[in-house]
Formats: structure tokens, C-alpha cells, sequence
């Protein structure tokens, strides 16, 4: 419907239709014309690229958090009914027939430990409904850091989360991962992972939202990504030199 709706008359353009608005002007003037705005959502047919989408929320003042759907033709939203029962364990219903479907489970794993159970609860639960494939996408991937052991008798906890959601997964998407001392996802993930990355995002926003920006790295290890978006944006840079004293 969305993709049916999106050839509009420019009504007296000559050429390109000077009346239709871009996705990126629409969020910006939304923007002004309410000023008390706490959340966006951007919802699009599924022609409207990534960057665009990118753009549009870009283009709204910092403070806004955004929430972009494009919707894909064949998909639809589902639903799944989560609780707790006095006793802490969880209980979930999804209310959306999931047979012969692809479904995919969006869950940042920030907090990890409160998560990870009732998504591998979820994950099953799909199976068991006849769900043909399972993804997860999850913005952030926790349990990465602890990639060896630094002392006798550790767990090397990245390995087997690793394990952990393979087993439960077809496939998994996150941004920018920790791979300190591993040069892609696949040396300790057996199901295909997908990698996006923040710096085209953060290079954007640094072009159209800061005056005079200055980045500072709080380590070593992350001299590669706050070079390569300085030199993006256009701005200087520092990095620090961290002396680690705990956790």
C-alpha cells in the first residue's frame, strides 16, 4: 500500500515534482511544528533506502528518539504477550499466527542476564508454532568482551553465548560488535551474522547537528573508529590511553 501510494502529483512542478516532499524535510518540519515531541516514527514503504531513513532521523533535534519501519511487502508486525508470574519466571503468547513464517526477534541485549532467557524462551516457542526460521536482531550483542581467558579458572562467556544463541537462532544482526581480538563474528558463531556499522550515522549527525565537534576516544582500541569518523565529519580528534584498575 505504502509503495502504491508513493507517486505523487507534483500539481504544477515542472519536472521533478517540486510539491512532494522529501522523507528528510517531513521530519524536520514535524519537528518544528511540535516541539514537545519525546518519540518519532518513521514508517515507509520498502523503496525508501537505509540512508534515507538515516537522513530523516538525523534531521530531527537531538533529545527525539526515532523508531524507523519499512515495510517490507509479505511482512507484518507481530505481537507477544509478556509477563511475569509472582514467582519471577516468564510467560509468553504470541497472539500472531506464525506458521510457515520467517520471523524476527528485535531485542537490544543491553542487561543481558534479565534478556536472554525469555528470548531463548521466545526463540523455542516460534519453533514449537511452526515458525520456519528464527532471526534475531539485536543492536547491541552482549557477552563479546570476555573473548580469552585473563585468569586461571575463568569462563570464556563470548565462546559460549556464542554457543548459546546459535543454538537457538538462525541467523543474527547487530551493530558494530566487540572484536577486539577476533577478526569477524563467524570465529565463534556457526549461524550467519549480520554487521552494520554506527559511523556513517554518527558522521552525519556531527555534520548537521554540531558546531565546532571535537572527538575523544577513551582508548586505544577505538582510535580506528573515532579516526575514520572525524576525518568523515570533518573534525579533530583525540584518543586516550586507558589504565585499567577492575571491571
Amino acid at each position: 500500500l505504502l509503495d502504491a501510494m508513493s507517486g505523487l502529483e507534483g500539481g504544477q512542478a515542472s519536472g521533478a515534482d517540486a510539491r512532494v516532499i522529501r522523507l528528510e524535510n517531513v521530519a524536520a518540519l514535524v519537528a518544528q511544528s511540535f516541539g514537545d515531541l519525546s518519540i518519532a516514527f518513521l514508517v515507509t514503504g520498502s523503496l525508501v533506502p537505509l540512508q534515507r531513513l538515516r537522513r530523516a532521523g538525523i534531521a530531527l533535534p537531538p533529545g527525539i528518539a526515532v523508531v524507523a519501519v519499512r515495510c517490507e511487502p509479505g511482512a507484518e508486525p507481530g505481537v507477544l504477550e509478556y509477563r511475569k508470574f509472582p514467582d519471577r519466571e516468564s510467560y509468553l503468547r504470541f497472539t500472531t499466527d506464525v506458521r510457515t513464517s520467517e520471523v524476527v526477534l528485535a531485542c537490544s541485549l543491553h542487561d543481558p542476564d534479565s534478556k536472554v532467557l525469555p528470548l531463548l524462551l521466545a526463540a523455542a516457542a516460534l519453533r514449537d508454532l511452526g515458525a520456519t526460521r528464527v532471526g534475531l536482531a539485536a543492536p547491541y550483542l552482549a557477552y563479546m568482551r570476555q573473548d580469552r581467558r585473563f585468569k586461571e579458572g575463568e569462563a570464556i562467556t563470548s565462546s559460549d553465548f556464542a554457543r548459546l544463541l546459535s543454538a537457538s537462532f538462525d541467523w543474527v544482526a547487530t551493530i558494530d560488535p566487540h572484536l577486539h581480538r577476533r577478526t569477524s563474528m563467524s570465529e565463534i558463531y556457526s549461524i550467519p551474522a549480520l554487521v552494520g556499522h554506527a559511523a556513517p550515522v554518527l558522521t552525519d549527525y556531527i555534520k548537521h547537528h554540531t558546531d565546532g565537534a571535537f572527538l575523544i576516544g577513551p582508548d586505544e582500541e577505538s582510535e580506528q573508529w573515532v579516526a575514520a569518523v572525524a576525518s568523515a565529519a570533518g573534525v579533530p580528534h583525540v584518543t586516550l590511553r586507558k589504565e585499567r584498575r577492575g571491571d
